[in-house]
């Protein structure tokens, strides 16, 4: 369901950002219209 926290997440938050990270990408977490809610890339 679409905005659905899962339940059992295979990976976590921070798993996630070092992925993007590792392929020199920002990771960023958005809203449902774009704006940015955090930049992983200032932590």
């Amino acid at each position: 369901m679409a905005g659905g926290e899962e339940k059992t997440p295979k990976l976590t938050t921070q798993q996630l950002v070092d992925l993007i990270t590792q392929v020199k990408r920002t990771a960023v977490e958005r809203d449902t219209l774009y704006n940015i809610v955090k930049d992983y890339s200032i932590s």
